[in-house]
């Protein structure tokens, strides 16, 4: 049957906004942020600090802000038939499939925040963010009458995920901030693939099963530290530190045999046999028992990378600005600022992404949907990744053309390549990526303090993920049964005596070929302060 080949990207889809060099999102969430190239960390001036830096909280005062980007994802995805492939859908081993590109679903994605002065020197904040990515994408499921190539990875996602924080920023001493926030993550996830309901060869995408995951995890704690130092009235230098839980999702999955014909592409669905591992019997009639109990058989576990950050800022002072203790204004106080920022993130910690379904004592999977003939969704379906630990450089500034009323910015950033060639997905961006961004802030005379109206935009290059020789080891597809070939006695576990592959893996690889990524992004916010 047909298992989550790609629950790797539900797992990864719930990791907690990554603000440094994470492969999970991009740089940054924030109006302000986006418009500097994501080189914030020590200008921090608005209150989703709580987040990316409690230190800051300290010298923020009284204040609200929202802040929502959308992202525009193009993506695309040559598959090169793996030389071994011996599945019939009309493409000959070692030939390339048609290219296929990402139907994307821009969706605002939000960092909400307040800051509130609790003493002279200690300020809290809450804040609401999402991680910062593509929450619903859609990859075709047949180009013509085929099945799309890019089944067995990804055919589409939709997902919804908001991380509650609170935080605490102290001002410590005149020139040192220091501050903790705790963090949590809540969030449900679809995302729909396929699979081969045979493991065997010279086989017709008749074979192949749709599935779609629903899973959910309501609790992922995480914790961020930083500091924030002001050793000259003209140099800021901050760090901070991310640490987070592993996630641990819940869910069930349904299944569609008979879905990739020519008659479901031409929109004719009454062939295909659907099931539902959320009811008793895995929504196959034809089980007597109740292998799938009363749901929650998915199970997911993901760890998730540290993250650390340390900035550098030089500013100069307005000398016609009267600064005031404990109200941090750049746009009113400076004439100008340079950040530089270093990022890392241990990505290399994530090498094998746990997925596991109900299995019995030998391995064999419990969860039969209908309409395959001796197939089951594996028990153990992890999925390995091995990405390279991530370093980055973001490099931004702002200049107030006019003081107290209007700022312009502009920055870039760069990020190391995380991607190991024979794990390459469409599912995320693991090459080398350099951005460049502009943004503004215009100050409308509302209130005591102005309302503070921002607006970024950002386009980031991905360096091309390519792993084309039709020989070349990669990722397998999961498949229903076992062994191809199958051995005399029935083996479920470990890997097959008959071929040397794992059991519940397709002989040869499905990620062969050339993946290209670009992402175009616009972000607006406001910030208000009394």
């Amino acid at each position: 049957m047909r298992t989550t080949h790609r629950l790797a990207l539900l797992a990864l889809s719930l990791a907690a906004p990554a603000a440094a060099s994470s492969v999970i999102e991009y740089p940054d969430l924030g109006a302000t942020q986006l418009g500097r190239g994501g080189a914030w960390l020590a200008y921090a001036n608005d209150a989703s600090a709580t987040f990316f830096n409690p230190a800051a909280l300290a010298r923020l005062g009284n204040s609200a802000s929202l802040s929502v980007n959308m992202n525009m994802h193009n993506a695309c995805f040559t598959r090169r038939k793996a030389a071994t492939d011996t599945s019939d859908d009309g493409t000959n081993p070692g030939a390339q499939y048609a290219e296929v590109c990402v139907e994307g679903t821009p969706l605002p994605i939000p960092a909400l925040g307040g800051s509130f002065r609790l003493s002279e020197s200690l300020v809290l904040g809450v804040a609401v963010v999402a991680p910062n990515g593509n929450p619903m994408e859609k990859w075709p499921e047949f180009v013509g009458l085929k099945a799309g190539p890019t089944r067995y990875l990804l055919t589409s996602q939709n997902n919804a995920i908001v991380f509650p924080t609170l935080g605490l920023g102290w001002q410590a001493t005149e020139w040192l901030a220091v501050g903790g926030a705790f963090t949590a993550g809540i969030g449900r996830f679809e995302m729909a693939t396929a699979a081969m309901a045979q493991n065997r060869d010279i086989m017709t995408s008749d074979n192949d099963v749709r599935a779609k995951v629903t899973a959910a995890s309501w609790f992922v704690p995480g914790g961020n530290l930083s500091f924030l130092a002001t050793p000259t009235p003209w140099l800021d230098v901050a760090g901070w530190l991310r640490v987070s839980a592993p996630i641990e999702a819940k869910g069930d999955i349904e299944t569609a045999a008979n879905y990739y014909t020519p008659d479901v592409a031409k929109g004719r669905f009454g062939a295909v046999k659907y099931g539902d591992s959320s009811k008793p019997n895995c929504g196959n009639s034809e089980l007597s028992d109740t292998p799938c109990g009363s749901g929650n058989n998915v199970s997911v576990k993901l760890v998730l990378p540290v993250e650390a950050k340390l900035g550098f800022r030089a500013h100069r002072p307005n000398p016609n600005a009267a600064p005031v203790a404990g109200r941090f204004d750049p746009l009113k106080d400076e004439l100008y600022d340079l950040e530089l920022d270093l990022t890392y993130a241990q990505n290399s910690s994530i090498d094998t992404i746990q997925v596991r379904f109900p299995g019995d004592s030998q391995g064999r999977g419990l969860v039969v949907p209908p309409g395959l003939a001796g197939g089951s969704i594996p028990p153990n379906a992890d999925q390995a990744k091995y990405f390279k630990d991530v370093y980055g450089v973001r490099l931004g500034g702002d200049y107030a053309v006019m003081p107290n009323q209007l700022g312009v910015r502009g920055g870039m950033f760069w990020e190391s390549n995380a991607q190991t060639p024979q794990y390459q997905n469409i599912d995320f961006m693991g090459k080398a990526r350099l951005g460049l961004t502009a943004g503004l802030t215009y100050r409308a005379p509302v209130g005591e303090h102005g309302l503070d109206l921002s607006l970024a935009y950002m386009h980031m290059f991905v360096a091309d993920a390519v792993n084309d020789d039709p020989n070349a080891a990669g990722v397998s597809a999961l498949t229903g049964t076992a062994c191809n070939p199958s051995p005399q006695t029935a083996q479920f576990s470990g890997t097959c005596s008959t071929s040397g592959n794992p059991v519940y893996r397709s002989n040869w690889p499905v990620n062969l070929g050339k993946i290209t990524n670009a992402v175009d992004s616009l972000a607006i916010g406001a910030t208000y302060r009394w």
